[in-house]
């Protein structure tokens, strides 16, 4: 069969130099227009007029030339970040976190409400207006683009939970439309795990590697997977759920807190005393970490990652059982990976559902195929999002 060759019209040549150009520069960072050529592959013309395009668009910000010798300067290209804010949620049974970030991914507020497992059907809705209210930017400052919630349990591929183990109240619900009219801009959900996982991926333990295998050691251990540097959910979305899994047992059925049976946070409550120095909790709260090492080896086989990231509520006693863990793990491993805590905190996950809200503004406006749109508001409000 003849094969007809097709020659790319000029408008699809643009739509791809613009967004390679905008591509290189998020992955990257600031460059020069001889670093541009060599990262894109795109010659000084029509590299030239690619960055008019951009910067007439808002994506591009020309620094002013630093002289350190004779000849001729040569400036500086970086993304531009026009106003705006992305606010990431984490709506749990115990407890409701927001963070806001600008459109450069840099943290400007963050508010934490505690709450009760169990309670009246409003409770939800009041923690989310009470850290929206200590989160809002102020008026002049920009609008919020997009709010991304994370929610725990098992998410449909529209975002309805499916089943929900820490808030059954939950099933067969859209959390959008469970918080319709509190959340501010456009609206998305995702999972808890793959949020926090994903807020391992740009600013945590897990920068710079793309095979990545997150044990959250809390209440319901779950395992966050990034495979390919991007999270996986699996076929059904449940993929790392651990939540039925009797081999990691969820904080019900760890025996060694029952002396804080009467707590509304059993696992917080002992960490906070192993912390201050309580040696039986502590050593408790390390067997517990031996007990399921098993597991975590067996997943670590199956995944093979190049990093082990430890988080969660158990991840601030790691110091005293990361050293056999890293041992029992090479024990079982044919290649063991690294393995490291966690340096987030308990935002993780609603910095990570912002951080995921960031990709979204950028991806629905940059695409290799439809190109670079305006770096606007209005712009971003009437697209698609992807």
């Amino acid at each position: 069969m003849k094969r007809t060759a097709v020659r790319a019209d000029a408008s699809s040549v643009r739509r791809w130099n613009e967004f390679v150009v905008v591509d290189s520069l998020r992955t990257h960072g600031p460059q020069r227009i001889s670093e541009l050529g060599r990262t894109t592959g795109l010659t000084p013309a029509p590299l030239g007029h690619v960055m008019r395009s951009l910067k007439a668009m808002g994506w591009v910000e020309v620094s002013e030339p630093m002289v350190y010798g004779p000849g001729r300067p040569a400036q500086t290209y970086s993304l531009s970040h026009p106003p705006g804010w992305i606010l990431g949620l984490d709506v749990g049974a115990h407890a409701t976190r927001a963070v806001r970030v600008d459109l450069a991914g840099s943290v400007h507020a963050r508010a934490e409400v505690r709450t009760a497992p169990q309670g009246d059907g409003d409770r939800h809705h009041r923690a989310v207006e009470r850290v929206l209210g200590e989160c809002a930017p102020l008026p002049e400052s920009g609008d919020v683009w997009l709010t991304v919630l994370a929610v725990g349990g098992h998410l449909d591929a529209a975002g309805r939970v499916v089943r929900s183990i820490a808030v059954p109240e939950w099933d067969g619900l859209h959390p959008l439309e469970i918080f319709s009219g509190l959340l501010p801009g456009r609206t998305s959900v995702v999972n808890d795990v793959r949020a926090a996982t994903w807020a391992e991926h740009v600013v945590g333990a897990a920068r710079g590697f793309d095979e990545v295998l997150v044990a959250q050691l809390g209440r319901r251990p779950t395992l966050g997977l990034l495979l390919g540097g991007a999270p996986r959910p699996g076929a059904h979305g449940t993929a790392g759920d651990m939540s039925l899994n009797p081999f990691l047992p969820t904080e019900e059925h760890m025996r060694w807190l029952e002396p804080y049976a009467g707590s509304s946070d059993p696992l917080g409550d002992a960490v906070a005393d192993a912390l201050a120095g309580n040696e039986t909790i502590l050593a408790a709260a390390c067997r517990y970490v031996e007990s399921v090492t098993p597991s975590l080896a067996l997943a670590a086989s199956v995944v093979d990652p190049a990093v082990f990231i430890v988080a969660g509520a158990l991840s601030p006693l790691s110091e005293h059982y990361l050293g056999d863990l890293r041992q029992r793990l090479g024990d079982h491993l044919l290649q063991p990976p690294e393995v490291v805590t966690s340096p987030l905190d308990q935002f993780a996950t609603a910095l990570g559902a912002a951080l995921i809200g960031l990709q979204k503004v950028v991806d629905t406006l940059a695409s290799p195929t439809q190109g670079v749109a305006p770096f606007t508001p209005e712009e971003f409000a009437g697209s698609e999002l992807v």
